[in-house]
């Protein structure tokens, strides 16, 4: 337990050691155009366990769950990450998985994995990686909603969508206006740039 402790020490790290800075920075119409799901949602569950991560060995994973408000884009077919209506075949829940977290006293952090909280209301961007559900693009593909409250008495409450100068919406914008954008690239169907390889 101890050699795989000592490895996971020195590997794990080395893995995630550029941290953001080592991740290919997309925009929004590629991180729109690779994602197979998009939706927005509020966090219900988190949890951690252990599995293998590509050449690392074993690790820690966090799975999010997360309950379903709307659905930007689908993809056909069954995955045990998803749950669907019955009738309608609609998204109602969704399992987003991340590296790193903490069981008991072992812990495990990637500076690119994203970040979730229970009762978090969140738009995601997901593909599947690593046979489960990520994120897009790793931290990019996650974005948390907020409310600006009302803004006369007979109006609704606006919801904005945080940014951040390392995402691809940069600046806390508005969902409708996000929601507008992703729907034109989605129907324009361009193909991603070429990055290279990224997730």
């Amino acid at each position: 337990m101890k050699r795989l402790f000592l490895f996971l020490l020195l590997v794990f790290p080395a893995f995630c050691s550029a941290g953001r800075a080592g991740v290919v920075e997309v925009n929004l119409d590629n991180l729109a155009l690779r994602s197979g799901y998009i939706v927005c949602g509020e966090v219900v569950e988190i949890r951690c366990h252990r599995g293998r991560f590509l050449q690392l060995g074993e690790v820690i994973f966090t799975d999010v769950r997360i309950r379903v408000s709307e659905t930007w884009k689908d993809t056909i077919g069954q995955l045990p990450e998803i749950t669907r209506q019955e009738k309608t075949g609609k998204i109602t829940e969704i399992t987003i998985r991340f590296l790193g977290g903490r069981i008991g006293d072992s812990w495990q952090k990637c500076a690119v994995s994203p970040s979730f909280a229970n009762g978090e209301k969140v738009l995601v961007f997901a593909k599947k990686f690593n046979g489960s559900l990520s994120t897009t693009g790793w931290f990019q593909g996650k974005y948390r909603l907020h409310n600006a409250g009302k803004q006369a008495a007979d109006s609704p409450e606006k919801t904005f969508v945080g940014g951040g100068k390392h995402l691809p919406i940069r600046k806390n914008t508005s969902l409708e206006s996000i929601r507008l954008q992703v729907t034109d690239i989605l129907k324009r169907g361009k193909r991603p740039e070429k990055e290279g390889a990224k997730k």
